[in-house]
């Protein structure tokens, strides 16, 4: 750093600030000091950072899977918005086991990173205790309560389950199915298909009951979708935890010579780009993917700058995109 600063004709001060935060110096002397480490092969290390007692320029963010296309729009905004002002995103994963996101909590803990992003509101004691106790900001998100652990910027997925309930009863659905992905470890899905078969029991003359699959891919929707006509053939609305399965589910329906919507409908959940190329075109909710994640970097850089700024507690909602599938 003494040799970057002398390069660049700035104190060791401002190299350090610039190196933490490039927005906290003035664009020259970012500028110089950003081209004078570059010439010099120069890189900070976060070990040594982290051992000086300064938080490292790293923002964890833990989501339960990278095979699900949900979480990866949150992500990528994220990243971008992080990126351009010098900071980086590490990721971690614990398909869904509460054992392994504890793990990765803690992990993330030992690098002292700015900030710490979890999925959901629903945690083992264990994470929670860590949670609690993290010298960083704590973003919790895809999920939305009055109460998080500290900050929060998602959606409701009591109000989702409620969405697509209130749809499919509104197009006189009455023998209606949750079709909900490892539903004991996914707790965001499990809240949706309670709340939904609470909605559906609320209706005269309407039933609703819970089936699940143990993979979230089209061919899982084909298989359950068979299973579900066959064992309940007057059954007149589906709905999905997941568009991958819907899209199979809808499939799987055609080829049993079911007509989409007229017999039955079908409703998904995330809007993925295959949703619209469908026959017919897939009824979904559209989650705030891109915009939770750019709400949550821009938050993050704001208490970097401004360390006793308010807490953000931000429901953002979400969209029931109405195709032809219903």
């Amino acid at each position: 750093m003494q040799e970057v600063a002398a390069a660049a004709g700035v104190s060791l001060a401002s190299v350090s600030r610039v190196l933490r935060n490039p927005n906290s110096a003035s664009p020259d002397i970012a500028a110089r000091v950003q081209d004078a480490a570059k010439r010099l092969g120069y890189a900070p290390s976060p070990i040594a950072s982290s051992m000086a007692g300064a938080h490292t320029p790293i923002v964890g963010v833990v989501v339960p899977t990278l095979a699900n296309a949900f979480f990866s729009q949150s992500l990528q905004a994220m990243s971008s918005e992080l990126e351009n002002s010098g900071f980086q995103l590490m990721i971690g994963t614990y398909e869904y086991d509460d054992a392994r996101e504890e793990h990765a909590i803690q992990a993330f803990l030992r690098w002292n990173p700015i900030a710490l992003i979890v999925t959901g509101i629903h945690h083992s004691r264990g994470a929670i205790r860590l949670l609690s106790g993290a010298a960083c900001p704590v973003y919790e998100m895809w999920d939305f309560t009055r109460r998080p652990l500290d900050n929060i910027i998602g959606f409701s997925m009591e109000d989702a389950g409620r969405a697509v309930a209130k749809h499919l009863i509104a197009k006189q659905r009455r023998n209606l199915v949750f079709v909900g992905h490892r539903l004991n470890h996914d707790p965001r899905a499990r809240v949706r298909a309670e709340t939904f078969v609470e909605v559906v029991a609320a209706h005269d003359g309407a039933t609703g009951r819970v089936v699940e699959v143990t993979e979230r891919s089209a061919t899982a929707g084909i298989a359950i979708m068979r299973q579900i006509l066959t064992d309940t053939p007057d059954v007149d609305g589906v709905a999905f935890s997941g568009d991958a399965v819907a899209l199979g589910g809808l499939a799987g329906a055609q080829d049993m010579g079911v007509r989409v919507p007229q017999d039955l409908s079908i409703i998904g959940f995330g809007d993925l780009d295959p949703a619209v190329a469908s026959r017919p075109p897939l009824t979904t909710i559209r989650p705030p993917h891109a915009t939770m994640g750019r709400l949550i970097a821009q938050s993050i850089l704001h208490r970097v700058n401004n360390p006793n700024a308010e807490t953000q507690k931000i429901d953002l909602g979400f969209e029931l995109i109405e195709r032809g599938s219903t």
